[in-house]
């Protein structure tokens, strides 16, 4: 019975040393983090797992039980070190997705040619996991599987990066404010493509539904401030004309308050931000922006 005690403890100990061991492989070739790392984790883990047991049996059949007792007690002292390991690793690579990006304020989004449609932001509160898909368009979003993620994480001071893909540069991130803008390349009925590298214009699908998609001109009315690219090719006038009078009175910010084509309205504002008068600047022309704004200040 004691010859069967430890037979059965060292296949435990043989199984859990390997499932650990698998696991701190998986972390350190791959740092497996969000939807693809778990996969990875998984399989590395059970792969080590099968190992050990293999191992085991091996060892229980051309071994006596003294040695086993005393391969026993090295095992146990291993797996204690792998568990630290594990932690270190696990660790890692956590702080390691936790590093989010960090942008300047949005002047132009495409400069200078608008190729996009607007901005999309994740919905936080009801969707804690933004997946990105390569989809066949013709099939349902729970069709497909996909091919990482991004994981955010509720904290005291609001949402935050708890995991992002290496290659991922949002177009705009300031989450103090929940503010996570991504320029949208392309609408479908239940798909959205985003731009998720704003250096390379790398793009990838999301649900339609997990995010709130702003078109630019409802954007434009969002955002602190703007002023034209040019003033001299695109003053401030009376009206939404190329050839309307111009507006002479002095300013010092433009607030934005309709958009009409490719006319935004807008509110002149002096030193003190009180409004001193009001007119029209084009806000784009034949798909090229003419202005820059300012998201909060």
């Amino acid at each position: 019975m004691k010859g069967l005690r430890t037979g059965l403890l060292f296949i435990t100990l043989a199984l859990l040393g390997f499932f650990i061991g698998g696991t701190i492989v998986a972390y350190t070739i791959e740092r497996p983090s969000g939807l693809a790392g778990a996969g990875t984790a998984a399989f590395s883990a059970l792969l080590g797992a099968v190992i050990g047991l293999a191992c085991a049996v091996y060892t229980i059949r051309n071994a006596t039980t003294v040695q086993i007792v005393r391969i026993n007690i090295v095992s146990f002292l291993l797996i204690i070190v792998l568990i630290v390991m594990l932690q270190v690793k696990k660790a890692s690579a956590h702080s390691a997705g936790r590093n989010s990006p960090s942008l300047p304020e949005i002047h132009q989004a495409d400069a200078p040619v608008i190729r996009s449609l607007g901005v999309a932001s994740p919905r936080f509160e009801a969707f804690p996991v933004l997946y990105f898909y390569h989809p066949n368009l013709d099939k349902a979003v729970d069709e497909h599987t996909p091919v990482d993620s991004l994981v955010f994480e509720r904290t005291e001071l609001g949402y935050q990066i708890n995991y992002a893909p290496p290659w991922y540069s949002p177009e705009y991130i300031k989450l103090d404010y929940d503010l996570l803008l991504h320029k949208v390349i392309t609408v479908a009925r239940d798909w959205i493509e985003l731009e998720v590298n704003r250096s390379t214009g790398q793009t990838a699908w999301v649900d339609a539904y997990s995010v709130f998609l702003t078109y630019w001109p409802q954007f434009l009315l969002r955002v602190n401030s703007v002023a034209p690219l040019d003033a001299t090719t695109n003053p401030v006038r009376v009206k939404p004309l190329d050839h309307a009078a111009e507006v002479t009175t002095v300013y010092s910010a433009l607030t934005p308050v309709m958009v009409q084509g490719e006319w935004i309205k807008v509110q002149l504002l002096d030193d003190d931000y009180q409004k001193v008068a009001e007119g029209w600047i084009r806000w784009a022309k034949e798909g090229k922006w003419q202005i820059r704004f300012a998201l909060l200040s």
